[in-house]
């Protein structure tokens, strides 16, 4: 009996020991397992704050810049990034990181900042992030860059019809654009804007009436428009340049490229020696140089051809419409003190009108003069080519012709427009720019933007500020 209560307490005894290991096991591997949960826990919220100080930082480097809002602070990150103190970026409450940002590049030179101006800012940037609690620490960066920026054409000349003056319609005008001026906008009759507004400059006590228009809220208040007066030795400086020719001054004619431009179909350049002269032979894919102070006539057709004259010269067209399906003025180019049209135009792709031989239509092309134009409504012809053609100039514009006639193009005027003549079927789909008075004598039946918009690479344009490129992240 002895003998088995020995036995007894040994077993009892081990039982014991053996419940004693299972308990310490269970309390270390719980301990364990609470500081693995804390470990991986940590390891989360260093790394959110990490990686929230790079996105932080992207995103005030894809800000506008309040100083400049044609550029991103990318472009400035030098002057308001301190190196020193790193907290050009905060971090919301709660969160710490501390973010540093240098050049991907050692080598190049350092990007700066000089008197409130950063230089050598455009080269590709590291963003890096470190945060740290307790014991953890962890670290996130991202490889950007500034992207190329992109231009927009400014706004007035997207707008629709837009004046630094009045605008005055004393008849009928069914307009279905925008209008936009800094002066009085007059609209009598019964005249309308459907679902456009009439923008005016309220502030300077300036007036809006529409005549026909039910609805009172087509003229809303609104800061004056900047439309820029076009400069034409700029633009036939730009014009020459572009062709590949040296611009040496405002009267000297320049000499032909010895290769013609890429990517623009020319093939051929010609300088005529004669001044004034009747130009009976169509051309197509060639620049023609006239000499200063030329007085030229062109009777044929041009297709894709570059007219290159000074501010003395006279260019005038008065081709004939090769079908009803082809301007006798195709993709046209022309820089000249003086440009004059026919008188009588017809419609392309339309029929062709009864005026038969003396009609010349424009399509797809840009005129740069230095006066003022008066030609026939009607000259600008083809509904296609609306969103592409450009008439310029430093004078005033004068458009006349009764009955049914229509012109499909951008209007860019020093001076003032005059659309004089009556309004039977007369319509405009284009948009129209001056910094003069715009007077709609005879009224319009239609007036709207062109399809697909404005895409005239000469018209005035503005840069849009961009955005940051990211070339990688870890």
């Amino acid at each position: 009996m002895k003998r088995d209560n020995g036995f007894i307490l040994i077993v009892a005894l081990v039982v014991m020991a053996v419940l004693l290991l299972l308990g310490i096991g269970a309390s270390f591997l719980g301990s364990t397992n609470v500081q693995v949960a804390r470990n991986v826990s940590l390891q989360a919220a260093v790394r959110a704050q990490a990686e929230a100080g790079v996105d932080l930082t992207l995103a005030r480097l894809n800000q506008v810049d309040p100083a400049n809002a044609t550029q991103i602070l990318y472009k400035n990150w030098p002057c308001w990034y301190n190196s020193t103190t790193k907290t050009s970026v905060p971090a919301p409450t709660g969160v710490t990181f501390t973010v540093t940002i240098t050049a991907l590049n050692p080598s190049v030179t350092p990007p700066t900042c000089t008197s409130g101006v950063a230089t050598n800012s455009d080269v590709p940037i590291v963003v890096k992030s470190v945060s740290t609690i307790g014991d953890s620490t962890w670290s996130s960066e991202a490889v950007v860059m500034n992207a190329t920026n992109t231009t927009k054409n400014k706004p007035e000349f997207d707008r629709g019809i837009v004046t630094n003056s009045n605008l005055k319609c004393p008849g009928t005008c069914n307009f279905r654009i925008d209008l936009q001026a800094g002066g009085d906008i007059t609209a009598t009759g019964q005249s309308t804007l459907g679902d456009y507004r009439a923008l005016y400059d309220a502030s300077s006590n300036k007036k809006c009436t529409f005549g026909g228009e039910v609805n009172s809220n087509v003229c809303i208040p609104s800061p004056p428009p900047t439309v820029p007066a076009p400069v034409f030795e700029s633009q036939r400086s730009d014009l020459i340049k572009a062709m590949g020719m040296t611009y040496t001054n405002a009267t000297t004619a320049p000499a032909c490229p010895t290769l013609m431009p890429a990517n623009t179909g020319i093939t051929s350049c010609t300088a005529l020696a004669t001044g004034t002269t009747t130009v009976t032979q169509s051309y197509s894919n060639a620049i023609i140089v006239l000499p200063k102070g030329a007085n030229v006539t062109f009777s044929g057709t041009l297709d894709n051809v570059i007219v290159i004259a000074d501010s003395t010269a006279t260019v005038t067209f008065n081709g004939t419409n090769p079908s009803t399906t082809k301007a006798a003025l195709n993709n046209v180019q022309v820089a000249s003190g003086t440009i004059n049209f026919s008188a009588d135009v017809s419609n392309v792709p339309q029929t062709v009108g009864s005026t038969g031989g003396t009609s010349t239509t424009i399509a797809g092309s840009a005129f740069y003069a230095k006066s003022g134009y008066t030609f026939g409504k009607n000259v600008f012809g083809n509904d296609t080519k609306a969103s592409q053609t450009l008439l310029s100039s430093e004078g005033s514009i004068t458009l006349n012709g009764n009955g049914g006639a229509s012109i499909y193009a951008t209007l860019w005027s020093g001076g003032a427009i005059d659309i004089n003549g009556t309004t039977s079927n007369w319509l405009f789909r284009g948009t129209i720019a001056a910094t003069g008075t715009i007077t709609a004598n005879g009224g319009v039946d239609y007036m709207g933007r062109p399809e697909g918009g404005v895409r005239i690479p000469s018209v005035p344009r503005v840069p849009t500020p961009g955005n940051i490129a990211i070339l990688s992240r870890k």
